[in-house]
């Protein structure tokens, strides 16, 4: 807490796509870097929340936590250690051929066992009323919660998910229809997208 204001920690991260680099850097990472900055202006200009990135708080520059695989620790514990709410942002983007499916949304939080349902359910609302069709691109996989397997096991470990709780959430679901990419990809699309995630934020948040 801040100024009696909840505390969000902002990620950024890719999922691990190395298709998707371009001119030697991953795609993925701008798009992500770009939705979470555009996320973190608008949580503070409208003040309901706190909002920072664990890079600031460890005041080195914002990049995605995949491209630097020994911040893992440290990130963890500047997450656990400022009482925040912890957020990642993971984005999947594919190159421009047969693998178009892979391009994707995933977003990682611990804040409760529908926190993952309420913000699925808010993207979704949010992005047809901006004109972005979100309908049935999104499913739950139940590997995704099962902790035990080694698919999830294994995810964990190589999507750099600094959750301060036990507990993993995960809203499944990849932007598996090409026509996707564009809310992925086009700036109208990644302020649809920060505008969704701040209203899924606040209703999990209740503020």
């Amino acid at each position: 807490m801040q100024n009696g204001k909840k505390l969000v920690v902002l990620n950024p991260a890719h999922g691990g796509n190395n298709s998707g680099i371009v001119h030697g850097e991953h795609r993925e990472c701008a798009i992500a870097r770009s939705v979470i900055l555009k996320l973190q202006d608008k949580l503070l200009a409208e003040g309901k929340v706190e909002a920072t990135t664990s890079f600031e708080l460890a005041g080195k520059p914002l990049c995605c936590a995949w491209e630097h695989e020994e911040r893992r620790g440290e990130l963890k514990s500047i997450n656990s250690t400022s009482n925040a709410i912890d957020f990642l942002l993971s984005i999947g983007v594919s190159y421009d051929g047969p693998k178009q499916e892979s391009s994707g949304l995933v977003i990682h939080h611990g804040t409760g066992l529908m926190a993952p349902i309420v913000m699925r359910d808010t993207l979704i609302a949010h992005a047809r009323e901006s004109g972005y069709s979100l309908e049935g691109n999104r499913h739950y996989s139940q590997w995704f919660y099962s902790l035990d397997s080694y698919t999830a096991t294994h995810r964990i470990n190589h999507c750099v998910l600094n959750t301060v709780s036990s507990e993993l959430i995960v809203l499944p679901g990849f932007l598996s229809n090409p026509a996707d990419r564009e809310i992925l990809t086009s700036k109208q699309g990644q302020d649809v997208l920060a505008e969704g995630i701040a209203q899924g934020l606040y209703r999990i948040l209740s503020v």
